[in-house]
């Protein structure tokens, strides 16, 4: 696949853009709506902040259709990738919502976080059509890492954090769904003290 030029972070003023920060999708295209309509809900995909390269946040995220280059390998990755949240916001079409995790992370979790993201860039698309549905239904079996589901790779970051439980406490990672991370609809089994906040949506594409 050809490089493209990286585009540098676009300042953007929304508050807890942070890692750990989930950050929600609910697109346009016939595509979103199929899922949105499978899934009953109006979030189609989800994503999270992680520390990137230079330490800046960017955005760890699970597509079979980017939209920017990843950071690591300057390539349009189908999979997992790592890219700027600017170049998201003002290419996405659709509304895009935060919620911040509180407290944030620690240095030790930071560091944790951005060691996940590097080894997971690269992974492959699930491309199955039943692993959403079954999500939804909690009836997957637990990944392998190997590869993931968009969900499941917020969820599976924010385990190997602590901030989400894991089984036999938690679900696997592999059965959650955008929704789960939504404030109007959130089944998450989060640990102690930690939540999710009410962040802002904002509609994209989106500028500052």
């Amino acid at each position: 696949m050809p490089a493209v030029k990286c585009v540098p972070p676009t300042p953007l003023e929304i508050s807890g853009l942070e890692p750990g920060c989930v950050v929600l999708f609910s697109g346009v295209t016939d595509l979103e709506y199929r899922i949105q309509v499978t899934l009953s809900n109006r979030w189609t995909r989800c994503a999270i902040i992680v520390p990137g390269l230079d330490g800046r946040p960017v955005l760890l995220q699970y597509t079979s259709r980017p939209i920017a280059p990843d950071l690591k390998t300057n390539e349009l990755l189908t999979g997992v990738q790592m890219v700027a949240i600017g170049d998201v916001l003002s290419r996405f079409k659709g509304q895009v919502g935060f919620r911040p995790v509180s407290p944030p992370l620690s240095s030790a979790q930071n560091d944790a976080l951005s060691e996940f993201a590097l080894n997971k860039v690269g992974l492959p698309f699930n491309y199955s059509p039943y692993y959403a549905l079954r999500a939804a239904r909690r009836r997957n079996r637990e990944g392998d890492g190997t590869k993931y589901y968009c969900t499941e790779l917020v969820a599976a970051a924010l385990q190997h954090v602590g901030v989400l439980a894991e089984p036999p406490s938690g679900r696997s990672a592999s059965n959650h769904v955008p929704g789960d991370f939504a404030a109007s609809s959130e089944d998450l089994s989060l640990i102690g003290q930690y939540t999710l906040l009410p962040g802002e949506t904002v509609e994209c594409p989106h500028s500052n």
